[in-house]
């Protein structure tokens, strides 16, 4: 016989008690030791890495704990809850008294089993943690050594395996019984009473056939009193009814531990019960089945285990003639008790005989009276939304003559729509649509009303999360031999910047080398390295907030910033990583290239910009011509004083603006030349210090010819002209020389005249961005990309594929290398739509129609058709050659102004003396001789 290790009251008994009493204490130690734990201070896995302890169980607390997480894991955080509660489970139940060493080994060898199998299943099916492997060293060794032999999905049923029997020792308990306890618990919540507060104490009991047979069964199941006065009628219970003291018994013990699960009251609805053999069923709407068991006389007991019982059940309930089974049918019938119930159809008002187990016999009338009588309400609704209705077509018949509108019932060409009215869009948005006439402004810009405000935010990061994200960050770099120290955290709306100093001989391009692998190990989605960081001798880690905030519009221009810049063209384009406004003046700019992919924020972007210039300038300084092959991006601005001709949507047209800008410049740098001034800005100041002297000047360039006036018209003030393209990869695609030659020269010589351009693309590729385009566009902004090579393509570095989208941004001021990354501000349709609407209130705009329209030139050169064939050179190839070959010059506006010709047919005259070997094609914005004295022999 196995001796006890406890036996009896011996003083072994205490000290086994206080061992395990000093064990839970001890227990409850770690567990304050592993709410306080911290992976920086000096445990087991780290050495002299931080000099305080944070812990709050001092150092040996984080030390256990330490060594909990590093052998085993995330499993590790079961272990100090289970050194504590485990003795007091063995203390509180006295299984001292009857442990032996066997069930010791026992469970200790189920403890180790459990262990290595979720240990093992962490480390397989968890991800690890930047201090700790998920599964520990035990779970890491398992998988390693095994994953050769049996793979993943072998060490995945080899690991359930070890944890369920490792339980079943360990515990002693069986996973199937638990699990079978555990669904007839779910069950039994289930079937519990909807009303118990109604429930009341119990105050019978089923009695069994013999005091014997309640202690041979030792169940005692008490039942409520049955308090409804309803009548019910049993039949088939006539053995029953003679004999009052005979017992029911079941052989079920599910049966009894449903029942004993209920707490039965006087006026708890009870299940019915149908009694077939030995199969049972449940009808909650059965309400008096004790009441009838009073009436009949039936006092039932429920005994386990007897089958002789049964046996008698079944004969009581066996008609003479037949020896099956009859079913008790149980009926309600009126109720003549005015007692409340919790029955839903008696406090409706149902009072007719309703049977349960079958189909109702008769309408509840009271509840379908009240049915009807909703629905009647209904009807009422319907008629009053008919009346409001009838009301609202009445104001628009009446809105529609105001307007000359006639809404007249006419047949439309299809017959599938018959008495339909057919009305124009424009009318009908002016009819049935939301939007509003606005109102005369009285101010003389537009109000900041006019957009949204939005409550503040604040990022919650805490200083505590700060350090523990720069520990994490110089841990990662030692771990890639980088030694850094961060020196300075900046936190911004959107992301984190991490000033680091590098170590002596470390290259700050080692970091950006690995930013990649970095991000993953720290578990971000991207960062971005920033080499250089202005007045600072550190790198820059830019990490993302946990929680972004979103940039809004109107706080962009209700800044100080903003309403203090003395810009000329201020422009607003979010907020920088620190959260300050970011605001850039497009004539010193003095032209943008803007460039990312589809749904990155470059629409918004430039929408951000053209509102931020209607908030600040008036039409009479600056003017717009805008070009959207999108046709629905920049159509909003339609109407507004500020442009100079619609909104262009077709690409030839395009190309027609595009040329009448070249001319324009060139128009306006004679005017400059005249006066002897250098740019927009003196000529200006010289208009204005001429009026002021009271003293006007001629139009120098003006001809009788140009119009029809018989005197020159008076100088006036130069305003700024602002070109913005949403989509020009659909020019370059239409005529991608001509468009590209057009774009070089105003980007080239606009500058000093006032006319700037802002071109957009969601295409960045070399034969859109071509580098003639790039060369003279020096200031740029790239949203989010795909790749590092679109990146390059608009910044020539990289950076713009680790941005975050909706907004992100890198902008590449003019003059400069170094990246600034903005958080692009954010509007709605509706606000775009209420500034434009503001600005149309304010006046019209005075359209030039020759913008959209060809030059005399292009139109002569059109019907000569020099550029019909190919194999017929133009008439004035030949001395088009001589001029290139004694000059030098092969640029077409040169063969442009020395031919006098349009630009399309010098462009043609280019291209045939390329085709014909005498010029080189177009490397990078510049062609060569290749022939030189050559006669016009062609």
């Amino acid at each position: 016989m196995i001796r006890k290790i406890t036996e009896g009251f011996s003083p072994k008994h205490y000290l086994v008690e206080l061992i395990l009493g000093l064990t839970a204490v001890f227990g409850f130690y770690l567990i304050i030791a592993w709410s306080s734990y911290s992976p920086f201070d000096s445990a087991w896995s780290v050495s002299g890495y931080q000099p305080e302890i944070i812990n709050k169980a001092g150092k040996l607390g984080a030390w256990v704990v330490d060594l909990f997480f590093t052998f085993f894991g995330d499993v590790g955080h079961l272990l100090p809850f289970l050194i504590c509660i485990t003795p007091i489970y063995f203390i509180r139940t006295k299984r001292v008294d009857s442990l032996t060493w066997t069930r010791f080994s026992l469970r200790m060898f189920g403890f180790v089993t459990f262990m290595l199998g979720a240990t093992a299943l962490c480390a397989l099916l968890l991800n690890n943690t930047p201090y700790h492997l998920a599964g520990g060293v035990l779970g890491g060794s398992l998988v390693k050594h095994l994953f050769p032999v049996m793979g993943k999905f072998g060490i995945l049923l080899f690991g359930v395996a070890l944890t369920v029997l490792g339980f079943v020792f360990c515990s002693g308990a069986s996973l199937i019984r638990l699990l079978v306890a555990f669904y007839n618990w779910i069950t039994m919540q289930n079937e519990r009473p909807a009303s118990p507060e109604n429930a009341q104490p119990n105050s019978e009991e089923f009695t069994t056939s013999t005091e014997t047979e309640r202690a041979e069964n030792e169940t005692a199941i008490s039942a409520p009193a049955y308090n409804d006065s309803s009548s019910v009628h049993i039949s088939g219970l006539e053995t029953a009814q003679e004999d009052k003291t005979a017992p029911i018994s079941v052989d079920n013990a599910d049966m009894l531990e449903k029942f004993d699960a209920y707490d039965l009251g006087a006026d708890q609805n009870l299940p019915h019960v149908s009694i077939a053999g030995d199969d049972y069923s449940y009808d909650d709407e059965a309400q008096d089945m004790r009441h009838a068991a009073e009436q009949s006389g039936l006092r039932p007991a429920f005994i386990q285990n007897g089958a002789s019982n049964a046996a008698e059940t079944a004969d009581m309930f066996a008609s003479d003639d037949s020896d099956s089974v009859h079913i008790p049918e149980v009926k309600l019938m009126p109720s003549t008790d005015t007692r409340p119930t919790a029955n839903p159809l008696s406090a409706a008002g149902v009072v007719e005989p309703v049977e349960v187990m079958g189909k109702i016999d008769k309408k509840p009338t009271a509840l379908f009276e009240k049915i009807e009588e909703e629905l009647d309400d209904d009807a009422e609704l319907a008629a009053q939304f008919a009346q409001q209705e009838a009301a609202r077509e009445q104001a628009r018949q009446i809105k529609a003559q105001e307007m000359g509108i006639s809404l007249a019932e006419s047949p439309t060409e299809s017959d599938a729509l018959p008495g339909l009215r057919t009305i124009s869009i424009d009318q009908a948005i002016a009819l049935f649509g939301d939007h509003k006439a606005p109102e005369k402004p009285t101010t003389d810009m537009p109000s900041l009303d006019l957009l949204d405000q939005h409550s503040s935010q604040t990022v919650n990061v805490t200083e505590s999360e700060l350090r523990a994200t720069s520990q994490r960050i110089e841990q990662r770099l030692r771990d890639f031999n980088v030694k850094a120290t961060v020196k300075d955290v900046l936190v911004g709306p959107v992301v984190t910047r991490y000033e680091l100093e590098l170590q002596p001989g470390v290259k700050a391009s080692k970091v950006t080398s690995i930013d990649t692998d970095l991000a993953r190990a720290l578990t971000f989605k991207a960062i971005r390295v920033a080499e250089t960081i202005p007045g600072k001798p550190y790198i820059g880690i830019e990490t993302p907030n946990a929680k972004r905030q979103n940039v809004y519009l109107r706080d962009v221009l209700d800044s100080e910033t903003f309403r203090n810049s003395t810009a000329l063209l201020p422009m607003a384009l979010g907020k920088d990583i620190s959260g300050k406004p970011v605001v850039i003046d497009l004539a010193r700019t003095p032209h943008l290239l803007v460039a990312g992919s589809t749904g990155s924020g470059k629409s918004v972007g430039i929408n951000t910009m053209i509102l931020s210039l209607l908030y600040r300038v008036k039409p009479e300084e600056v003017k717009f011509i805008m070009i959207d092959p999108k046709v629905v991006e920049l159509s909003v601005y339609n109407g507004i004083p500020h442009l100079l001709t619609e909104v262009v949507t077709d690409m030839k047209k395009a190309a027609n603006a595009l040329r009448w800008c070249v001319d324009e410049m060139e128009r306006r740098y004679q005017l400059l030349a005249k006066l002897r001034v250098r740019n927009i800005e003196g000529f200006n100041e010289r208009i204005d210090a001429y009026r002021a002297e009271g003293v006007v000047i001629p139009d120098p360039l003006w001809k009788p010819s140009d119009s029809m006036d018989t005197t020159p018209p008076i100088l006036e003030r130069l305003n700024y002209i602002v070109l913005i393209v949403d989509e020009f990869a659909d020019l370059m695609m239409v005529a991608g020389k001509q468009i590209e030659e057009l774009i070089a020269r105003l980007t080239q010589k606009a500058r000093a005249v006032g006319i700037h351009v802002i071109l957009a693309t969601q295409r960045p590729s070399v034969d859109v961005i071509t580098g003639l385009i790039k060369s003279n566009i020096p200031s740029r902004i790239a949203f989010t990309v795909v790749q590092r090579n679109d990146s390059r393509t608009i910044l020539d570095q990289n950076g713009a594929e680790a941005l975050l989208g909706r907004g992100d941004m890198l902008y590449l001021a003019n003059g400069t290398t170094e990246l600034m990354r903005v958080h692009g501000a954010f509007m709605t349709d509706d606000e775009v739509n209420r500034v434009a609407d503001d600005w149309r209130a304010r006046g019209k705009p005075n359209y030039i129609s020759s913008i959209l329209e060809s030059s005399e030139e292009d139109e002569a050169d059109n019907e000569e058709g020099y550029g019909a064939s190919d194999d017929e050179l133009d008439p004035l190839f030949d001395k088009a050659v001589e001029v290139v070959s004694s000059t030098g010059m092969t640029s077409t506006s040169f063969i442009q102004r020395r031919l006098k010709v349009g630009f399309n047919r010098a462009a043609n005259i280019m291209e045939q003396m390329e085709q014909q070997g005498i010029v080189s094609e177009m490397r990078n914005g510049k062609r060569e001789l290749l022939v030189r004295n050559t006669s016009s022999d062609y």
